[in-house]
């Protein structure tokens, strides 16, 4: 029982000094290395998530209407949102991290010991190892992608749906000139309540399967990220 509880707690491969040609046990500390991932995710989560609204924001405006600076568009939202449309939709991504972090390095570690044996430093067969996660990542980090875009444009698509519905015959262009004069004055209330009244709505009206709309490329992307995470 004490043995299985170390081998737990201190995983190690067997690597190959190339001066000496002597066996030497490589260490990765499993249980440090899933808390220090989940730390860091849930931090950088929590720092980068207002940065990532105003990047949605920017990226969806009309090329007419983009004219703010990121911080000045920051202190727009805040302005005309409230304090907390920056965390809006904030839910799915501290869930998937919590998620994806735990299982990044677990996996990591079962198939760099297990089958590609790689060696400590810049090394293909640890860039293979961490991609081997990418499949399940992806099957968290989709809807969770699909769900925060939704929850971060909720309040601007309401508005703009409703101003859409009262003036139909006005052209794209004059409604986004409306919506830049009446949006300060009135806060827009939104369409969901939550990301999950936005899963179950959106779900309901489409199909489930549009939660994992960008499925392919989203898997993708997570490959190359954590591939490239673990080779360097």
């Amino acid at each position: 029982m004490d043995s299985l509880s170390s081998q737990n707690m201190h995983d190690s491969i067997e690597q190959t000094d190339n001066t000496t040609g002597i066996q030497r046990p490589v260490s990765f500390q499993v249980k440090e290395e899933v808390l220090g991932g989940f730390a860091a995710g849930v931090v950088g989560t929590l720092l980068g998530f207002p940065l990532d609204l105003v990047k949605t924001r920017m990226q969806t405006r009309s090329a007419s209407s983009n004219k703010h600076s990121p911080l000045s568009l920051l202190r727009h939202i805040l302005r005309t949102e409230g304090l907390s449309s920056i965390y809006k939709g904030v839910g799915p991504p501290l869930a998937s991290t919590s998620i994806v972090y735990t299982f990044s390095f677990t996996s990591y570690s079962y198939f760099r010991q297990n089958h590609f044996r790689g060696t400590d430093g810049w090394d293909y067969r640890n860039a293979l190892s961490g991609m081997m996660g990418a499949p399940l990542f992806g099957i968290v980090t989709t809807p969770e992608n699909f769900l925060k875009t939704q929850m971060q444009l909720d309040n601007v698509q309401s508005k703009r749906e409703e101003l859409m519905e009262s003036k139909s015959q006005q052209s794209i262009s004059q409604t986004n000139q409306t919506l830049q004069k009446e949006y300060p004055t009135k806060q827009p209330s939104g369409r969901f309540t939550n990301s999950f009244h936005c899963a179950k709505t959106l779900a309901s009206t489409h199909g489930a399967t549009v939660l994992y709309t960008g499925h392919a490329i989203n898997t993708i992307r997570e490959a190359a990220f954590v591939g490239t995470h673990f080779f360097c």
